[in-house]
């Protein structure tokens, strides 16, 4: 009689155990799910700009793009800018493919 609890009490661990890995599966997908969708919300637009300072270039539009080390010296050019607000990942791509992190975007 005691053998057989034993047996019963392992085949419940055994289940329970099953039972939490496939939360913690569950979970794991949603939170990649989550993030992954967080980081396809950069928005991506092409513009037009000209220097208008050290570091600084407006668009056609009149939004101004603060960058860090950036000397691109550009007159009304085509760029694309990748910006979302808070994020370490901002940039604009001159038309001659050169790179610079934008700080923050914003109108006056």
């Amino acid at each position: 009689m005691t053998l057989l609890k034993i047996k019963n009490l392992n085949k419940y661990n055994e289940t329970h155990f099953y039972g939490d890995g496939m939360k913690k599966l569950i979970v794991l997908t949603s939170l990649i799910i989550i993030l992954s969708a967080s980081i396809a919300t950069a928005e991506t637009s092409t513009v037009i700009v000209k220097r208008a300072g050290d570091n600084l270039y407006k668009t056609n539009t009149g939004l101004y793009i603060e960058t860090k080390d950036c000397m691109e010296k550009v007159v009304e050019n085509k760029a694309v800018l990748k910006y979302e607000k808070n994020s370490d990942n901002n940039e604009i791509i001159f038309e001659n493919g050169s790179k610079c992190t934008v700080v923050i975007v914003f109108k006056i």
